[in-house]
């Protein structure tokens, strides 16, 4: 196994039974790489490497992108892991450049990015892939992640998002049958986000900006979009996720600039004219509501949309790129947007009041 990080596993009967429909489909079995994205994860790794290895599809290669962690995770992983390839980025510079490091190195013809916090069953990504074998349009495949604490209860189903940049998990806490149905959505949640490798030469890598935190998944998802490929979720792939095991570790204000300024970015980069003029300026009396009574988000706040005056040229420049690859209009995508408000106002409501208790 040391020889090379490609795993072409001899498998038992059942294993290659597993993978025969999409072997007969396809004449060959496509390399898939799985790029385990990891920050001071040595306390929750193995999990997730002990299903990776498990995974009853026969063909991979695994890479692990260390975003510099100080508690000895890559050099862990390099010991009790040896056919996982680790790869230690020069600087701690976020989840975006992690995910592009990834693509940088990989050999699949497709990718599944994978957070340390996720977990895959055996059976993961044999219909996954032969979805993105058999419909060339689909880019980015989602799966049905089980609570890590709870499997009897989602994680997340696929993901919503609200034009005046809010981003929301589908189905959190519901149970796992209510998301049955294979379908599009808005967004696939980087914890388990399946692309066929292609794609990025036609949308571009991930958001290098976004720091630590900062919907990268989400606006790789909208990218794709626009560019005319669709987003789908498959309940047939089925793991589990810790939410927000890794952020929990960091300073919540940290990761709230991180988030706000990214979606800012993304709104500008993205919509079309008309929805840009019209969602922009709502998003930003939203954030004026969360600093006038959220004394906590101020400075977050505050900070994110400072920073997107000062880097309004360059994220003008990638907007020039993103609408250089549009394929269909706003109305086009329109439908995958949530639009209950409702549920969003009141949730905040609910913050606010149990904050002022």
């Amino acid at each position: 196994m040391t020889a090379s990080n490609t795993i072409r596993r001899p498998g038992t009967a059942r294993k290659r039974e597993a993978s025969a429909e999409l072997v007969g489909a396809s004449k060959t079995l496509p390399l898939v790489t799985i790029a385990v994205l990891c920050f001071n994860n040595v306390d929750i790794i193995d999990g997730c490497l002990r299903g990776i290895k498990e995974v009853e599809y026969l063909n991979i290669e695994c890479l692990l992108i260390d975003d510099c962690s100080t508690d000895n995770t890559a050099e862990y992983v390099k010991d009790k892991y040896p056919w996982i390839k680790v790869i230690t980025k020069s600087s701690n510079s976020g989840i975006g450049t992690s995910r592009n490091v990834a693509i940088s190195n990989a050999k699949g013809k497709y990718i599944l990015f994978h957070d340390s916090d996720a977990v895959m069953f055996p059976k993961y990504l044999d219909s996954s892939i032969r979805l993105l074998e058999n419909h060339p349009d689909i880019a980015i495949v989602g799966s049905k992640l089980l609570s890590i604490s709870d499997r009897t209860v989602l994680d997340q189903a696929g993901g919503n998002y609200y034009k005046f940049g809010f981003g929301k998990d589908r189905g959190k806490g519901m149970a796992p049958s209510s998301f049955d149905k294979q379908e599009e959505v808005f967004f696939v949640g980087g914890a388990a986000q399946l692309a066929r490798m292609g794609i990025f030469d036609v949308i571009g890598d991930y958001d290098a900006t976004t720091g630590i935190y900062g919907c990268e998944d989400v606006d790789m998802s909208w990218r794709a979009r626009l560019a005319g490929f669709r987003v789908v979720y498959n309940p047939n792939s089925v793991g589990a996720h810790g939410y927000h095991t890794t952020v929990k570790k960091l300073p919540s204000s940290t990761v709230l600039f991180n988030s706000q300024k990214a979606h800012i970015r993304m709104l500008i980069k993205n919509f079309g004219l008309l929805n840009l003029v019209t969602f922009l300026p709502i998003a930003f009396v939203v954030s004026l509501g969360d600093i006038t009574f959220f004394p906590e988000a101020r400075y977050a706040k505050l900070r994110a949309w400072t920073w997107n005056v000062k880097n309004l040229k360059g994220t003008l420049s990638e907007r020039a790129k993103v609408q250089g690859i549009r394929r269909v209009k706003d109305s086009d995508i329109e439908r995958y947007f949530s639009h209950d408000l409702t549920k969003i106002v009141l949730a905040k409501l609910k913050l606010f009041f149990g904050n002022a208790r």
